[in-house]
């Protein structure tokens, strides 16, 4: 919640939603199953690289999943979003 919080302050992202989940990997050798959380992070194009690039600065995870998905979406949320990352 700390890195969603921080990207909302910084107008990096206009709308997060995290998801509880459980994750199962191999790591360093072992296998680990544990519970993690899934940030569903919403910005602009214009804004995706300085997210991505934020989030991997302060994840506290050290192999980070950072990805980005295009989506298309109704003008009425997409003017809302623009406003949420606008700088002030």
């Amino acid at each position: 919640m700390r890195l969603t919080k921080q990207l909302l302050s910084a107008r990096l992202i206009g709308c997060a939603n995290i998801v509880a989940s459980a994750s199962c990997y191999r790591w360093r050798g072992k296998l680990v199953q544990r519970r993690e959380y899934i940030m569903l992070a919403k910005t602009t194009a214009g804004k995706a690289a300085a997210a991505r690039a934020f989030s991997a600065k302060h994840h506290p995870y050290e192999v980070p999943l950072i990805g980005q998905l295009g989506l298309h979406v109704n003008a009425a949320y997409a003017r809302w979003l623009m406003q949420q990352v606008r700088s002030v």
